[in-house]
């Protein structure tokens, strides 16, 4: 199937950027600074924003330049100028037992020569969270996105997702490859057995749709029983089993997940503006592939987990570490792709009027069955500081440098680059307006 793109969502969806102070770590923390301003505690609020500017960067897509890839300078000749947009609008709903959310967002670069003048990425979500029971609570999303390759960032998020919300759109980390079009979606249940005892199910699924290239699917499910030995600690075991591979193709690459692990998470209140939170899981995967050309069964298996640590200090600075090492299915490489990666950030406000974030990302792991630990490397860093106007204006200026590299045995499309060393800065104005809004209860609950 061919990606269309639908006129009427796409017009729809270049309105506008999320608010700056979505980027915080917590939602529920109150947010001071003057731009974006003035809904926290919301029940229901829709807000619209745009962003609009102009920045240079090295060693830029290829196909925007009419060049051959492969460059790694990073002189002022090897880039170019361009001018970008973005924008977005999200709507929420909070309740004691609903919470739901809509967003929609796109992002565009227009280089004012090559062949390749517009870059545009756009994407979707829908979410929506039901307590069905006073023990039972069920949960689901819809996502939607169209975006060019950007195989290779396979950052751990900072922060937990927030019912509907959509994909975040990061240009800096296209990789100049063919543009396709992705749908997801994960359905989860939850269900309280006790004080100390839950179950939890879950099941998601994703298309990847190219316009040359056949289309790419995901889907797993999973099942999993917690008990709470402690406080801050929690004995899980479950199991979960995932599959991916090219649709109309029997062969498929499959993944059988131990859930056998301890998952700590605790908070330590130093005083009432400073609080640490450190949390932890672990597991194990056994990936399978029954070779189409050879017949050979082929199995890897991998220990697994994740870590997070967040420190929230003063009023509104705060800073976060993420650790990652996972199995996840690339739809632009069709492979397995066994990671090991690692992020962290911090920012707040320098004062009302002025906030500065940075975060510094990188990732490294084998692709395929006979991969290497070398096989990729991915780098991300940013730092931005923007000024707020009004409470409906800012000003911004960001600065970003990437940097991957794909080992040459590693089997990829003919339009993924595989070494990129960029770096970019844009200044920028952005515009922001809450279209409705209503305040929640002082004890009401996100």
């Amino acid at each position: 199937m061919t990606p269309r793109a639908n006129p009427l969502v796409l017009t729809l969806v270049l309105l506008a950027s999320a608010p700056l102070q979505a980027q915080s770590a917590r939602p529920e923390r109150p947010y001071r600074g003057l731009f974006g301003g003035g809904v926290g505690n919301a029940e229901q609020v829709l807000t619209v924003s745009t962003s609009l500017g102009a920045g240079y960067s090295t060693d830029i897509i290829a196909e925007a330049l009419g060049r051959e890839f492969g460059s790694r300078g990073w002189g002022i000749e090897n880039g170019r100028g361009f001018g970008q947009f973005s924008g977005g609008i999200n709507y929420a709903l909070s309740r004691d037992r609903v919470q739901a959310g809509i967003s929609f967002g796109s992002a565009g670069r227009y280089f004012p020569e090559g062949s390749r003048r517009f870059v545009v990425s756009h994407s979707g979500g829908a979410g929506l969270s039901v307590q069905l029971a006073r023990s039972t609570r069920l949960s689901a999303r819809q996502t939607v996105g169209y975006q060019p390759y950007n195989a290779l960032a396979l950052f751990p998020e900072l922060f937990d997702a927030q019912v509907g919300d959509a994909a975040a759109l990061d240009q800096d980390l296209d990789t100049g490859g063919a543009a396709y079009l992705t749908y997801g979606t994960s359905v989860d249940l939850g269900q309280q057995l006790s004080r100390r005892a839950s179950l939890s199910f879950g099941y998601s699924t994703r298309l990847s749709d190219f316009p040359d290239r056949p289309e790419y699917r995901t889907q797993g499910g999973r099942g999993s029983f917690r008990l709470n030995l402690a406080r801050g600690l929690d004995l899980r075991l479950g199991y979960g089993y995932r599959e991916g591979g090219e649709i109309g193709v029997a062969s498929k690459v499959r993944s059988h997940d131990i859930i056998a692990g301890i998952d700590f998470s605790r908070a330590w209140s130093v005083s009432l503006s400073r609080r640490t939170t450190f949390s932890m899981s672990t597991g194990s995967s056994m990936t399978v592939d029954d070779s189409p050309q050879t017949g050979d069964r082929q199995t890897r298996f991998r220990l697994t987990g994740n870590a997070r640590l967040n420190h929230e200090m003063g009023r509104t600075w705060d800073a976060s570490m993420a650790y990652g090492r996972n199995m996840r299915f690339s739809e632009a490489l069709r492979e397995p792709v066994f990671s090991d990666s690692a992020s962290a950030s911090v920012g707040g406000m320098i004062n009302r009027r002025l906030q500065f974030r940075s975060t510094a990302s990188a990732s490294f792991g084998s692709v395929g069955f006979g991969g290497r630990r070398d096989d990729f490397v991915s780098y991300r860093g940013t730092a931005s500081l923007t000024t707020g106007l009004t409470r409906y204006a800012g000003l911004g200026v960001t600065y970003s440098y990437y940097r991957s590299s794909l080992d040459d045995r590693v089997t990829a499309p003919s339009d993924l680059p595989r070494d990129i060393a960029r770096q970019s800065v844009r200044a920028y104005v952005t515009l922001w307006a809450p279209l409705v809004y209503r305040a929640g209860r002082q004890n009401g609950t996100r």
